[in-house]
């Protein structure tokens, strides 16, 4: 009966205290070690799978194999169980960062569409200007077709601020891919003469990865300017509160170590 009131008394601590709770769950026996066998259901790959997407990206571009095309579908599957495991877990942190604020990634890098900078006098470009997808070069098209790609309209012209005319080509991916590495496939091909993607989304709340072997690290963080406005931010945010967990590799066993930053808005 007494580890029952205790249980009892702790609830309503909790309740009535619940970043104190926060803070404490990374030292209580009971919430290390809380195991998900990193089922992902249809929900889960519904809310976090372009995060999954973007987590990955970001692992590979800075990693040894930032210039290949292809994002490994493994390295997608590793991020986005993590990220299942998170949402699977029953820590207090856990409802902040998934049902109270709703953190996901901030939309960088692209994965999907990029620009390409043109020379019009190039004869194979000007079957983009003509609005065909493939243009007869046999490089331009192997990249085409090998990456399932298409061009957005048409090339556009645009007068910069030196007063020069450009000419644009927006093109489109039906997968996700490693922009960085396909823009310098096309970068090699004479007619192109640069390439660009996002590789910045503003500011706000963001889920950072870090990759330590054996697990990944996950760093869930609201951003705001102000208190009463979390995730708004006119440029940098001025204040963030970070909460990070720990997912091992090989069983999806999630871990929650710590609060840090300033104060939840």
């Amino acid at each position: 009966m007494k580890k029952l009131f205790g249980l009892l008394v702790l609830t309503m601590l909790c309740l009535g205290t619940f970043t104190a709770c926060e803070d404490d769950d990374s030292s209580n026996d009971d919430a290390v070690g809380l195991a998900s066998e990193c089922n992902i259901s249809s929900n889960v790959k519904d809310l976090y799978e372009d995060d999954a997407i973007r987590l990955a990206l970001r692992l590979q571009q800075n990693g040894p194999a930032n210039g290949d095309i292809t994002i490994p579908t493994s390295l997608i599957d590793r991020t986005l169980g993590a990220l299942s495991a998170i949402y699977n877990s029953e820590y207090a942190a856990r409802d902040s960062v998934i049902d109270v604020y709703e953190i996901h990634a901030l939309e960088y890098p692209s994965f999907d569409k990029f620009t390409l900078q043109v020379d019009t006098s190039v004869l194979w470009v000007q079957e983009w200007v003509d609005g065909n997808r493939l243009t007869g070069n046999a490089d331009i098209d192997y990249l085409m077709n090998s990456f399932g790609l298409d061009v957005d309209g048409s090339v556009s012209n645009f007068v910069i601020d030196s007063g020069e005319t450009i000419s644009i080509a927006n093109l489109t991916s039906s997968d996700p891919l490693n922009l960085q590495g396909l823009i310098e496939a096309f970068e090699n091909v004479e007619g192109v003469l640069n390439g660009d993607f996002s590789t910045a989304g503003g500011d706000g709340n963001d889920i950072q990865v870090i990759d330590n072997g054996a697990s990944l690290e996950l760093w869930y963080s609201v951003g705001y300017d102000s208190i009463t406005e979390p995730n708004v931010c006119m440029a940098g945010c001025d204040f963030r509160r970070i909460w990070k967990f720990n997912v091992q590799n090989s069983d999806c066993s999630s871990q929650y170590i710590s609060v840090e930053g300033d104060p939840a808005p």
